[in-house]
């Protein structure tokens, strides 16, 4: 995924980071595939899923560890209505601890 090396602009005005369009799209389209059930929200099996399917081997308990970090309302889910920077962090979280160099 490309998008996760991509900077986020910094937008000194308001305080915080945004993302171009082009990015928010890209991420939400990587949402949609981890999303396979196309509910809005990514569930263990889902993340772990897709973990796999992008190269990545990761055990169980990392994957219940990103599912803690994630999942703002313990609900058992990550949900994309949060904003797209959350799951660009979710995605550069396992780029970078997942990566093989």
């Amino acid at each position: 995924i490309q998008l996760a090396l991509l900077p986020i602009n910094s937008n000194r005005r308001r305080g915080r980071n945004e993302l171009t369009d082009e990015q928010k799209n890209e991420i939400k389209e990587a949402f949609d595939l981890f999303d396979t059930e196309k509910t809005g929200k990514i569930d263990y099996h889902e993340l772990k899923v897709a973990i796999r399917a992008l190269g990545f081997d990761i055990k169980k308990a990392d994957v219940l560890e990103l599912m803690r970090e994630y999942d703002k309302t313990n609900s058992g889910y990550i949900d994309y209505t949060y904003d797209e920077v959350y799951f660009y962090n979710l995605l550069s979280t396992i780029i970078k601890k997942y990566i093989k160099h």
